[in-house]
């Protein structure tokens, strides 16, 4: 009992379930007939592929090749080829093998990166089909989040995705701004933590830089899905986002009664 408590603790754990809960919520309104086989090719390719690339892998490793095989199964659009859909899950583990930083991390977030080169190849079949209501991501994942420290690379993306789309005019300043950006992609996708930063100050300025992209990419690149364009832009940025995030931080700044630095700004 202990130990299946500790597992069920796990963030991976958790947002897994917290997928298949979505899945099962919109699938139930769609053609279950379309989508169920997706999601299970999807899933069976994802746990092949970190097999073949990986060889044998604990089970964190299984987790997440389970999350990118969801997620790409969530977001292609239902019906669409088998061949799209295991070309687009294997690319996505694949990528952890063949880019990385020095540091040995990968670069690039993994279900991102499968399906922005499945749409390069095979036309942009997404349509996020596997996205419940806001309202649901953001309670849900939330939660996750919360604990895990990342909230604000979602709510930088979030402010800056809706302000940037006011600014060109695709939307007005109001509700309308507020339903611009994709709250699913912003609480599940651009927090993934092996490809975005740690520190707050870090996570602010790369989710306000990912939302500006996105509205940028949806402009200039209608082809292609912005969001995960911008997310993969970031995420090869990330490190210097973060060297300047921490030179921002610890910037110092005249005390103007003293004349002395005042404290360096932020944690």
């Amino acid at each position: 009992m202990k130990v299946s408590w500790h597992i069920l603790k796990q963030a991976k754990v958790q947002l897994i379930g917290l997928l298949a809960v979505f899945i099962v919520a919109n699938a139930w309104s769609m053609d279950i007939a379309a989508v169920g086989p997706q999601v299970l090719l999807a899933m069976a390719s994802a746990l092949f592929a970190e097999w073949a690339f990986f060889g044998a892998a604990a089970s964190a490793a299984v987790q997440s090749a389970l999350v990118s095989g969801l997620l790409v199964a969530m977001i292609v659009s239902p019906g669409s080829s088998h061949t799209l859909i295991v070309f687009a899950t294997v690319a996505a583990l694949a990528s952890k093998k063949l880019f990385l930083f020095p540091s040995g991390r990968h670069i690039f977030n993994p279900a991102a990166f499968g399906l922005i080169l499945s749409t390069w190849l095979f036309g942009n079949q997404l349509n996020w089909w596997g996205t419940p209501h806001p309202a649901w991501v953001v309670l849900g994942a939330g939660f996750i989040l919360l604990r895990l420290r990342r909230l604000p690379l979602a709510f930088g993306y979030f402010i800056s995705r809706a302000l940037s789309a006011t600014v060109l005019g695709t939307a007005d300043l109001g509700l309308s701004a507020a339903l611009i950006p994709n709250m699913f992609f912003a609480f599940v996708m651009v927090v993934e933590p092996k490809t975005s930063p740690a520190k707050p100050s870090a996570q602010w300025l790369f989710g306000l830089l990912c939302g500006v992209a996105a509205t940028a990419f949806y402009q200039w690149l209608p082809a292609y899905d912005g969001d995960l364009l911008a997310l993969l832009a970031l995420n090869l940025l990330r490190p210097a986002v973060e060297v300047v995030a921490g030179k921002l931080r610890h910037r110092p700044s005249l005390n103007s009664s003293t004349g002395t630095d005042s404290a360096p700004v932020g944690q």
